[in-house]
């Protein structure tokens, strides 16, 4: 009772504000990089023939929504092509214009645009964070006793507790990064050299993993040092805090050229758009395609058809002490 005493008096203010305030734009701040990660980044040569976007994702925008839309007008002989940590697609340009839906993991998604004209390319990467309601019951703040509580007292609690939940699936902030250290009041972050500090709320906040679309829930000894994460923040009488934490999957995503290749071991190397280099092996599960720009259609594409300074946009995840390919699409140079 002490418990839901403090939350009546701590968040007051905010239920009273949440309620009045309106046309307030919600505003975050990300803090995300590692040496395996794409950071937003524009490559291009002359902008001559590429995609005018009417609708693209903010990057590092925070999003309640499953999916985001690309749209816009280019030209018809304009090769698009749409990645993140799910899939790598390609988006077709008819009579002018083009729309694509781009389904969003949990978390932290990584959208890379791809676009070839002619002898001309450029490659676009975005940050989307997506917050997704878990489906698992929240836990409250307190149990409620209702020993010698009054009925007015009791419906007022209730609401009040009802309102904390909603404040904790509206989050305000999200950080993504590598854990320093994590205990049950307080989580620390590595994001480009700095240390990021986020207060949790003991036996509160929730730990989920991403399993490609979906949420499991784990829990906080299953989150190791060194694993990335994604917290998003909330503000609940005046107090910022983590309720939700995703632990991230380890596939990240390339765009970039074939530099080498190793027949005998079936490996290769890419240079990333940003200039760094992954060696990665092509596994007997890995999906391998190449899009045949006459028929507008990706199709299989065997390893003794890649050759050096060919395109490409793949999805890695580390094996041991190398990199595995789990999906990549090549488009010729």
């Amino acid at each position: 009772m002490a418990v839901v005493i403090g939350v009546i008096l701590g968040i007051a203010g905010a239920v009273y504000l949440s309620n009045t305030q309106t046309g307030t734009s919600t505003t975050f701040k990300s803090l995300t990089t590692t040496t395996q990660q794409i950071t937003p980044k524009l490559t291009q040569t002359a902008n001559v023939g590429f995609a005018q976007y009417s609708e693209l994702p903010k990057n590092e925008m925070l999003t309640f929504a499953n999916s985001v839309k690309i749209s816009g007008k280019a030209n018809n002989s304009l090769s698009l092509f749409s990645a993140n940590e799910l899939s790598i697609e390609h988006i077709p340009v008819k009579k002018g214009t083009f729309s694509k839906e781009v389904t969003l993991k949990p978390g932290r998604n990584n959208i890379a645009l791809f676009e070839n004209s002619l002898s001309q390319e450029r490659t676009k990467v975005l940050k989307v964070f997506h917050y997704r309601k878990p489906a698992t019951k929240p836990k409250l703040l307190s149990t409620t006793d209702k020993i010698d509580a009054t009925s007015e007292a009791s419906i007022l609690e209730s609401k009040l507790e009802q309102k904390v939940i909603e404040l904790r699936d509206k989050p305000i902030k999200v950080y993504s990064g590598k854990v320093v250290s994590l205990s049950e009041k307080e989580l620390l972050l590595k994001t480009n050299n700095q240390t990021q500090k986020i207060m949790l709320e003991p036996e509160i906040t929730n730990f989920f993993e991403v399993d490609d679309k979906d949420l499991n829930p784990i829990a906080l000894s299953d989150v190791e040092k060194g694993e990335t994460v994604t917290a998003f923040v909330s503000n609940i009488g005046g107090e910022e805090k983590s309720y939700t934490i995703y632990r991230e999957p380890n596939t990240f995503l390339v765009v970039g050229k074939v530099s080498n290749i190793n027949s005998s071991t079936y490996r290769l190397t890419i240079i990333n758009y940003d200039k760094t280099t992954f060696d990665a092996d092509i596994e007997t599960t890995s999906v391998q395609t190449h899009y045949n720009k006459e028929l507008s259609v990706i199709e299989k594409f065997g390893f003794s058809k890649l050759e050096i300074g060919q395109r490409i946009v793949a999805l890695l995840y580390p094996s041991g002490t190398a990199n595995s390919i789990q999906e990549y699409l090549i488009i010729h140079k």
